[in-house]
């Protein structure tokens, strides 16, 4: 039997010819994940970019593109013979995690924070897309109410609020993880700081597959930045390198770091090294945190208005990409500043980048949001996707695929006398199936004279193609990315 082969030569993209262009080189993107709100700390979700002023080091900047992510549910629609459409309620909404770290938290404050943190959740009147977990003393993640593992999951509805019963939860949960701080762990504060640094890399990975903006209410006391001689019986060492790559993955990933520190900044922790020197700046790692990913940065310790904030953040946000001149990538830290004309909105983003010369964010960020949407338990829901899958009539082990791109989710610009985009497409095998080849990312070229412009917004961007399948075969997933917005769609077809 041939091996499930995904060729893309057939594009019928609403009569415009799509063609895979070739690698060129290109300006660099700088792209923002943009929460605005009113004086109440309501999301604003009718902005434009015109609305918006962008400085970069100073300079004013020219937006190059805007979306706006907005996570209410979508009106249905109807669905012809065997369609798909991953906008019909299985896709993940925003997420929210709560991560209660006893791992660097003040024994003295966990009893607190246990209190106020029950106080926080119980009377919520929705928990949808609100997860908790618990990083506990000898470094490992246990989720007390975990991030989906699948499509049903991520798509179920919240008749009961799981935080209702938190209590019990909590009981259970710290039942389960409680023991002594490990010597090794206790005393040896950097490891401390590497095992912080691994479970907050593994959470932004598992985030990343939800679309849109995602944040973690992070409740702890803190880490150090820097380490003295006293500690590391050797050299000072500087974390900040590693706290800046980590909040440049954490950024890729739409992932906002809401930091809620329980005990008085400079207060260092009994009984370990740290607390015989000062100076070490844990508030300053989770303010540099909160910043370089567009987090909430007053420094709050309240851990029910962070989680109110956190949860409202997420409803809606804006996504915005400008292109700096070439003289900027300076290897340097470049502080953005972004403000709206329209009185009484506050705007919260990242303050800054690293402008790396070397490396393209946008290049490397699109390649993974891709290939994040391939594996992720559900759909990705950006952008609008409707597809069939049918089997042919004459031959059993090849279907023909139809796809359908909502064009509205996609940024179309108009160039002369053409409307002219570009996606990047992929297609796998979900879950993976020995001898079914996906295809590469492929880049695809959109150019419509005004006439077949008309066309699509009434019909939809389309693609067809012939796929030829393997045995064992069960489900099909199409990932479309908008190259200009970074917006991601996916949907998933039964091979029947």
């Amino acid at each position: 039997m041939k091996p499930m082969v995904f060729r893309l030569a057939n594009y019928a993209l609403a009569a415009a010819m799509v063609c895979a262009l070739p690698a060129a080189e290109a300006p660099k993107r700088v792209t923002l994940n943009v929460v605005a709100v009113d004086s109440k700390g309501n999301p604003i979700a009718d902005l434009k970019g015109s609305d918006f002023r962008v400085t970069d080091s100073g300079k004013p900047q020219q937006i190059d593109a805007i979306s706006h992510r907005d996570a209410r549910l979508q009106p249905a629609v109807a669905l012809g013979p065997d369609e798909v459409f991953n906008r019909a309620g299985s896709g993940a909404g925003p997420a929210t995690v709560i991560l209660f770290d006893l791992l660097n938290e003040h024994m003295d404050a966990r009893g607190p924070a246990w209190n106020e943190l029950l106080h926080a959740l119980q009377p919520l009147e929705s928990s949808t897309g609100l997860y908790l977990y618990l990083l506990t003393v000898d470094g490992r993640l246990y989720p007390v109410h975990g991030l989906p593992d699948n499509e049903k999951e991520a798509g179920s509805p919240d008749p009961s609020p799981w935080t209702r019963q938190i209590k019990t939860l909590l009981d259970e949960a710290m039942h389960a993880v409680f023991r002594v701080r490990p010597v090794d762990i206790d005393q040896f504060v950097d490891v401390r700081i590497n095992l912080t640094y691994q479970n907050l890399r593994w959470l932004a990975a598992r985030m990343a597959g939800i679309p849109g903006r995602k944040n973690i209410v992070w409740i702890t006391h803190g880490i150090p930045i820097v380490l003295s001689p006293a500690v590391t019986g050797a050299d000072w060492f500087d974390y900040t390198p590693y706290l800046r790559q980590l909040s440049e993955e954490l950024d890729r990933a739409n992932v906002s770091i809401y930091p809620v520190q329980q005990i008085p900044p400079g207060t260092a922790m009994p009984g370990t090294q740290e607390a015989q020197h000062s100076g070490l700046n844990s508030e300053e790692t989770l303010q540099d945190f909160a910043r370089y990913t567009g987090g909430l940065t007053n420094g709050s310790s309240d851990i029910r208005v962070a989680i109110r904030q956190a949860m409202n953040d997420v409803r809606t946000s804006y996504r915005i990409s400008y292109y700096p001149t070439p003289q900027n990538w300076d290897g340097k830290f470049h502080k953005v500043r972004v403000t709206c004309a329209r009185k009484g909105v506050r705007i919260q983003t990242k303050e800054g980048y690293y402008a790396w010369p070397e490396e393209r964010l946008d290049e490397r960020g699109q390649q993974q949001a891709v290939e994040q949407a391939v594996t992720a338990p559900f759909d990705a829901t950006e952008i609008g996707l409707r597809a069939t899958l049918t089997r042919d009539s004459a031959n059993a082990h090849v279907a023909h695929l139809l796809v359908r791109v909502d064009p509205a989710d996609v940024k179309l610009e108009r160039k002369g006398d053409r409307y002219e985009g570009q996606l990047k497409i992929r297609m796998s095998a979900v879950p993976a199936v020995a001898g079914a080849a996906g295809t590469p990312v492929i880049v695809a070229g959109l150019r419509y004279t005004p006439a077949q412009y008309d066309g699509i917004l009434k019909n939809g961007i389309r693609f067809s193609n012939d796929v030829n399948l393997v045995d064992g075969l069960e489900r099909l997933r199409v990932v479309v990315l908008d190259t200009a917005s970074d917006a991601v769609g996916s949907v998933t077809m039964p091979v029947r």
